[in-house]
């Protein structure tokens, strides 16, 4: 109880520090501190994020990612993920971000190719906020929307642990650690009515990242995953959840690489090849993957990074 009430004074003090942001940009010019030190040195407002060819802004809230890319930029966040992602986004017209939080991979994406049609989903109204507040200070015309994408149309209820800002909501209680979660009323959408609705001729690429969500937005996709055979960059962190989605892509021929992420930022090395291609997503490593055409695989020369 001591040590909580001392944590509460510190931050309290510390958020009365003025102009931590020019004083941290000041620091970045001669010395970028360790993680361990950085996670402690955030501050809220509006930041850059540069990139090799691009760069765009964003509003730091105060939290993980935001402040990984700000000390760190790119490197700091998924960087071999981001990178193949920004590689795709330049031959990409229609980009789909599914669990898009407050949007980096969309920011990439209208940076990368500002004629690009960006569709972002976040279902946490918190989150949100922060996202559609990305899109109008860089003045991209991305659509985002406030639901989640699902195998149906409807209602549903996903589980949040509603703190003020969060990476990890779930719609499959069943397959969360946490049992206590907040439960909170939401709009789902499949992406095939989505697709006719809105009249779409094509996608070209999908990042989905929704906390063991996945199969059920590929299933959404209907008839549209054999006709469009779009890029995916997904997120797998349940055995079950890859079982499912081999199932899905496996008769469409697509192929699966691991993207090997350093662990802990670019403070680690990261061991073998950047992207490590599989045979099956069934007992897969956990992670981020690349699931691709040949046509794309050998475009973007996947296998020999």
């Amino acid at each position: 109880m001591k040590k909580h009430i001392f944590r509460k004074i510190i931050k309290y003090i510390y958020s009365l520090i003025p102009l931590k942001k020019q004083l941290f940009l000041l620091i970045k010019l001669v010395y970028t501190p360790s993680q361990n030190i950085y996670q402690h040195l955030y501050f809220k407002g509006v930041f850059r994020v540069k990139m090799e060819d691009c760069e765009f802004d964003m509003y730091h809230p105060g939290t993980l990612i935001e402040n990984q890319l700000f000390w760190k930029g790119l490197d700091g966040f998924e960087p071999n993920s981001l990178k193949i992602w920004g590689e795709l986004c330049k031959d990409s017209d229609v980009i789909l971000d599914i669990g898009a939080n407050t949007g980096v991979y969309s920011l990439i994406a209208k940076s990368k190719n500002a004629k690009s049609r960006v569709y972002s989903w976040e279902p946490v109204k918190r989150v949100y906020k922060i996202l559609k507040r990305n899109f109008g200070i860089n003045n991209y015309n991305a659509m985002p929307y406030n639901s989640a994408v699902s195998n149906k149309n409807g209602d549903a209820t996903f589980y949040d642990d509603n703190n003020p800002h969060t990476y990890s909501v779930t719609l499959n209680l069943d397959l969360s650690n946490d049992k206590s979660l907040h439960r909170v009323k939401i709009k789902t959408v499949r992406l095939d009515s989505f697709i006719k609705e809105n009249n779409i001729q094509e996608i070209d690429l999908i990042k989905i990242d929704v906390e063991t969500h996945e199969s059920e937005v590929i299933e959404g996709l209907g008839i549209f995953l054999q006709q469009f055979r779009p890029t995916f960059i997904i997120e797998i962190i349940d055995d079950n959840v890859a079982i499912s989605l081999h199932e899905h892509f496996s008769p469409l021929e697509y192929n699966y690489f691991y993207i090997n992420e350093p662990f802990g930022g670019v403070e680690y090395e990261v061991e073998g090849s950047i992207y490590q291609k599989v045979e099956s997503l069934v007992g897969c490593k956990w992670g981020n993957y690349l699931i691709c055409t040949d046509k794309i695989s050998s475009k973007f020369n996947i296998e020999s990074r």
